[in-house]
């Protein structure tokens, strides 16, 4: 959470980069998919991924979107994690923007076209507004990153990000 906190809250960024060290330490090379993987294995390098895009470094993305890709069975729980599918298609058009893939644009659009609710994205719905609209915003499409973010679903429980999504789009519109 502190990771996810430093990149779509306003989490403290140096607690955020210590708090991705020890979890990039920890989580040590991937297991292979399957029977061995483990959910929490699996949440933490989706955020993990997350946080080295955010900084442009692809180190590990393509591995991990193949390892999420994998997995086939359902979460137990997803109550701080992204179900696999969604952090994979989070993470697919996120790279394609920072290696700025001929079809980037086109990879956002779909993104953006999913429905990222917590049935089907687990906590990737909390962010998931906040990463559409960072990549509109970066393929300079501002229009379509304020747009990302008003269609945010109302997060009842935990609206961890719903201020800073908020003050996202009223700096996009002041730009």
């Amino acid at each position: 959470l502190r990771v996810l906190d430093g990149l779509y809250g306003d989490a403290d960024s140096t607690a955020a980069a210590a708090a991705a060290s020890a979890l990039e330490d920890a989580s040590g090379d991937a297991p292979v998919v399957g029977a061995g993987t483990s959910e929490g294995w699996l949440a933490d390098a989706c955020v993990l991924a997350q946080w080295r895009l955010r900084r442009g470094d692809t180190t590990q993305v393509r591995a991990t979107i193949t390892r999420l890709r994998g997995w086939r069975r359902r979460l137990t729980s997803t109550a701080v994690a992204a179900t696999p599918v969604a952090c994979a298609e989070l993470l697919e058009a996120s790279h394609a923007v920072v290696v700025q893939q001929a079809d980037a644009r086109a990879r956002v659009v779909r993104l953006d076209s999913l429905a990222f609710t917590v049935q089907s994205a687990g906590d990737a719905s909390a962010y998931a507004p906040i990463v559409v609209a960072r990549l509109f915003e970066r393929l300079g499409d501002r229009q379509s990153a304020r747009q990302a973010l008003r269609k945010a679903q109302p997060i009842v429980d935990w609206p961890r990000y719903a201020a800073a999504a908020a003050r996202y789009e009223r700096a996009l519109a002041g730009r």
